[in-house]
């Protein structure tokens, strides 16, 4: 899974914006916990534009890391992902 499909799955009501509800599952999981993450502050610093709404570009670094750590051969097509998601900007 990439990371702009794991950032879609918790975006339950759609909205681009991942709120800290829909953070809390990923959050407060075991790994988590085994990792001492506080599940506030650990928000409050993927919101690094701190307007309290995590968007795609925020979480990405995030997601991609639990990808390398669960499959690392997941990283090429995540790097192929954003390279095409950086051109289709550049063509609008």
């Amino acid at each position: 899974m990439l990371a702009s499909e794991m950032f879609s799955a918790m975006d339950k009501n759609r909205d681009a914006i991942l709120s800290r509800a829909e953070m809390h599952s990923i959050l407060t999981s075991p790994p988590a916990k085994e990792k001492g993450i506080d599940a506030a502050s650990f928000y409050d610093k993927l919101d690094s534009n701190g307007d309290g709404k995590l968007q795609l570009v925020e979480a990405q670094p995030y997601f991609v890391s639990i990808i390398v750590e669960g499959n690392p051969s997941l990283l090429e097509a995540e790097m192929k992902t954003l390279a095409g998601s950086a051109q289709n900007k550049d063509e609008i």
